[in-house]
């Protein structure tokens, strides 16, 4: 079942939804409130998020220059759609579960912009104001995510930085640049021309691809597991940088799930 409601739903209506049995993806964090893990935290039929860059083939095709550059040190992240396809929530979602999955949990984390703080979900079908999201780690690593809804082409960027290197990433090439200045890249193992375009270029194309997979395996099994704990403390510290203008802890928040 694939949720793409304009808010995301409440509790009552989540835990009828996920009484059928089936795999359950929405297009952003459910349930979207910390105070509502506890109803969902055993629950063996958690919604995942869709779609994932963590998770994508396309990110994965680049696995290995991703290791080559060492222990990402730093990692930038840029992510743009249109009102129609997808909100900023998700959108930010989705650059918090790539930051946990390759650097873990921050220590801090500061967020700008009045569109993620002035309510808890931000209605997807409206342009947004540009938000940004900036997290600390104690051993001095960083990360900054920038996230706009708006008259804007479909896109997700990355780049990572480490002691061997840069790894620059979006849905249809990867550039691994060495420490010489050297460049190598290619797409990310999907058909050229316009086939490519199709899939990685329309958000549709891309969450096909991913339920597709899902399809022919069944389940997410192969999937790197989503931290749904950890993605809704950090959402949280964001919210409530935005809204108070401090630099918020999330591990302080995830005690309270």
């Amino acid at each position: 079942l694939l949720l793409l409601a304009p808010d995301a739903l409440d509790g009552p209506t989540l835990r009828s939804t996920l009484e059928i049995g089936k795999p359950v993806l929405a297009e952003r964090p459910m349930p979207a409130r910390v105070e509502e893990w506890a109803d969902f935290e055993h629950s063996p039929n958690r919604p995942v998020p869709v779609p994932r860059i963590s998770a994508s083939r396309h990110w994965l095709a680049g696995a290995e220059w991703i290791e080559a550059i060492g222990p990402v040190e730093a990692m930038q992240l840029s992510l743009r759609c249109h009102p129609s396809e997808g909100s900023l929530v998700g959108r930010l979602a989705d650059g918090i579960d790539l930051m946990l999955s390759q650097m873990g949990m921050p220590a801090q984390i500061a967020a700008f912009g009045p569109s993620l703080g002035e309510a808890p979900e931000a209605h997807r079908g409206e342009s947004r104001t540009p938000v940004a999201m900036t997290a600390g780690f104690a051993d001095g690593r960083w990360v900054a995510i920038t996230v706009a809804i708006g008259p804007h082409p479909w896109h997700r960027g990355v780049e990572l930085l480490g002691p061997e290197g840069a790894v620059r990433w979006n849905d249809r090439t990867v550039e691994w640049i060495g420490p010489d200045g050297l460049e190598q890249g290619g797409d990310t193992g999907l058909p050229g021309g316009e086939a490519r375009d199709a899939v990685t270029s329309r958000p549709g194309g891309v969450i096909g691809e991913f339920l597709h997979r899902w399809w022919v395996r069944q389940d997410g099994s192969s999937d790197p597991p989503l931290p749904h704990r950890e993605l809704l403390a950090c959402l949280e510290a964001a919210r409530l940088s935005a809204r108070t203008g401090c630099v918020e802890d999330p591990g302080g928040l995830m005690s309270l799930l």
